[in-house]
């Protein structure tokens, strides 16, 4: 089973029952899993997204803007995470 097929039984399911070693079975509702696997997937560092200030509102100069790749966010220089949705920031050529 590949990782689009588990999240997409978790989506069908309202809850889920694990058995870890040592700790015995734990049931985990459906939202929270979800929760739990965005919260993961924010772990993962995305390439920030380099956008024309042409394209956006708070553009002061001819630069191209920093954006958050999850929520289109506007970013600081070297910002590490993304301080709306907490993605952690891959700056290219930084890492």
């Amino acid at each position: 089973m590949n990782k689009q097929e588990i999240i997409e039984m978790i989506q069908k399911t309202e809850s889920a029952t694990f058995r870890i070693d040592g700790l015995g079975e734990t049931t985990i509702a459906t939202k929270e899993l979800k929760f739990l696997i965005e919260a993961r997937e924010k772990q993962i560092p995305k390439s920030v997204i380099w956008t024309p200030s042409h394209q956006s509102y708070f553009s002061a100069g001819d630069e191209a803007e920093p954006l958050c790749p999850s929520c289109g966010d506007v970013l600081e220089d070297d910002q590490r995470i993304c301080l709306e949705c907490y993605q952690i920031l891959k700056w290219e050529g930084k890492e």
